[in-house]
């Protein structure tokens, strides 16, 4: 499970998300897929959930999705932008 650091604010904009890392002040952008991660993972959904999600949504295979979620996880830990947990939720 991942949380997001009280440091980090984000807000929607057309077609995704700004994400703003106030400790750094460096923001990033998302596209409506990133979104669709970005909001599963505030809202504390398994990474499965999050791939079947995807697959169904964006009409892509499971193993595509998978990748692109973990390729997301890895860059939004190394800015700062969620830190994993192995808190029960």
């Amino acid at each position: 499970m991942y949380i997001v650091p009280d440091r980090v604010v984000a807000a929607p904009v057309p077609d995704g998300v700004a994400i703003l890392n106030t400790q750094t002040n460096r923001y990033y952008t998302l596209n409506s897929v990133g979104e669709f991660i970005w909001r599963g993972l505030c809202a504390g959904q398994s990474q499965d959930d999050i791939v079947a999600g995807l697959a169904e949504e964006y009409d892509v295979e499971p193993g595509r999705a998978e990748t692109d979620l973990t390729a997301l996880v890895t860059n939004l830990v190394a800015a700062g932008l969620i830190t994993e947990t192995h808190e029960p939720a």
